[in-house]
């Protein structure tokens, strides 16, 4: 199988290489070109991606709209419960999720010209698998703004900063995404006021992994940082 990024270089239009590469050669039924899909997929897709504001994101606003984005699909699949089923997001009508076994990343997302294929490494954890899901619908989303030859914006939609590289913002949006489509703040913030605050059954209630879900705590500011050593002029005991 070819490199992630030897596929991401093939044209968009090749879907036979990309396929290949993919090790797609017999998909399940692809959704149809962006051109010729359902208004209704086209509407939601639109939908989606009007949330992001045309112009370079920094600092956090780029969450806030990550943030956002995630809420606006749990709403649109009515999503009322804590975790959000693996199936409603395979189910998106733009979108087809296929699985293989030694994908050499944990998950990737390509267009083709019968719409967006998510690739996910079959022989990873399930939490892990959802969370890559997640992830790479993210990166779906952002396509148009990224920067490629034809994209809306130059620069991309974040461009590097003295502290990050465009790639690195780009990875801790997507992830900042994902943790926020799979652990939404206010159910969080309702299972921690009403007791349920074990990491362990959390992560188990949402589906995600427990690191994964102490991040979450951790950038809700449930769960804060031990110190290393006592504040200047304080013992410690």
């Amino acid at each position: 199988m070819m490199a992630t990024a030897d596929i991401h270089a093939l044209h968009a239009e090749d879907d036979e290489a990309v396929l290949r590469a993919l090790g797609l050669t017999q998909p399940r039924a692809l959704p149809a070109a962006e051109g010729a899909i359902s208004k209704e997929a086209l509407d939601l897709l639109a939908r989606l991606r009007a949330i992001v504001p045309r112009r370079p994101l920094f600092g956090s606003s780029a969450y806030r709209i990550a943030e956002a984005q995630a809420h606006a699909v749990r709403r649109h699949l009515d999503i009322t419960t804590a975790q959000i089923p693996t199936e409603a997001l395979e189910a998106l009508p733009f979108l087809t999720v296929t699985y293989r076994d030694g994908f050499p990343t944990s998950g990737m997302a390509t267009r083709v010209k019968e719409g967006w294929i998510i690739v996910i490494r079959a022989d990873e954890p399930q939490v892990r698998k959802r969370f890559s899901l997640a992830h790479e619908l993210k990166h779906l989303l952002d396509d148009p703004y990224m920067g490629a030859k034809g994209g809306v914006l130059a620069d991309g939609l974040y461009p590097a900063t003295p502290t990050a590289t465009a790639h690195e913002r780009t990875e801790r949006i997507c992830d900042a995404f994902a943790a926020a489509l799979l652990m939404p703040r206010t159910h969080i913030q309702r299972d921690w006021l009403e007791g349920r605050t074990d990491i362990a059954y959390l992560a188990r209630r949402y589906g995600v992994s427990r690191a994964a879900m102490d991040i979450r705590l951790r950038q809700l500011r449930f769960v804060q940082d031990t110190p290393r050593c006592a504040p200047p002029g304080r013992e410690q005991r």
